[in-house]
């Protein structure tokens, strides 16, 4: 089927992309040596290699099980047969899947340090880390204080607060803005239920994440108003995107004078 081939395609272009990595930074380690392991880029680039053969392999293990259950129960429709394997590696599958999109995203981040904009911003975050740290400090305090409370309160009663992940998960949900449980929380404790809704929600929603905000704003207007010495990489692109548009221009009069 197209589909197959399709899949067949991508996979073998992801395992050409992983070997040329590994290749490029053993080329890379092989010419700087120790120096190498100096930039904080390096070891980047050593957890994406890390982590796209730790997802080639969970995606091998996964497949070999699932086949090997498939064909079981093929021989054997009557026999009890366990899919915990299967979900397990494709569990950690989809981990590894989302630790490698995080870090292709900070290299993507990296790229786009060119424009203006994204360097204003990582300019930003460096100058008010400090009070980023404080904040984060403050954050994990009130996370974990609500979190402990509705453990207590509502994890015998409610599936999403049923354990510790649960509970994170549910309340970064709701710190984000994802799906509201107000009912099922209002069906476990009708007293307790709406005061940890509107407190989390009021305190963490609302108050904390607009402090955060308001750091971002401040340091964002501090580096737009007084900016630093303009980075030689940026002045670079500017020219380059200059001289490519006086090249585009040129040829392009040349073409309509060629018509005409």
């Amino acid at each position: 089927r197209s589909s197959d081939l399709f899949s067949a395609v991508c996979e073998l272009i992801v395992l050409l992309m992983v070997f040329y990595f590994i290749t490029a930074e053993a080329v890379k380690i092989w010419k700087e040596k120790c120096s190498y392991f100096k930039s904080a880029w390096a070891y980047v680039e050593m957890a994406q290699i890390l982590s796209a053969i730790a997802t080639v392999v969970l995606s091998i293990f996964q497949r070999y099980y699932t086949t090997k259950l498939v064909n079981r129960i093929h021989v054997n429709p009557f026999e009890t047969s366990s899919f915990h394997y299967t979900v397990m590696w494709s569990d950690l599958e989809n981990a590894l899947i989302a630790v490698l999109v995080f870090i292709l995203t900070i290299k993507v981040l990296k790229i786009l340090q060119f424009n203006e904009h994204i360097s204003s911003l990582a300019a930003s975050m460096v100058r008010c880390r400090a009070k980023i740290v404080s904040y984060s400090a403050v954050f994990m305090v009130a996370f974990l204080a609500f979190m402990q409370v509705a453990l207590l309160v509502f994890g015998s009663t409610t599936k999403a607060y049923s354990s510790v992940s649960e509970v994170f998960r549910t309340q970064f949900g709701l710190f984000i803005g994802g799906d509201t449980d107000y009912q099922d929380l209002k069906s476990a404790n009708r007293i307790i239920g709406p005061i940890y809704f509107f407190l989390f929600m009021t305190t963490m929603a609302s108050i904390l994440i607009n402090m955060f905000l308001a750091i971002l704003n401040e340091s964002y207007r501090e580096v737009r108003v007084y900016p630093d010495r303009e980075h030689e990489e940026a002045e670079m692109l500017r020219v380059f995107l200059d001289y490519a548009k006086k090249k585009v221009s040129k040829i392009g009069r040349a073409s309509c004078r060629e018509r005409v």
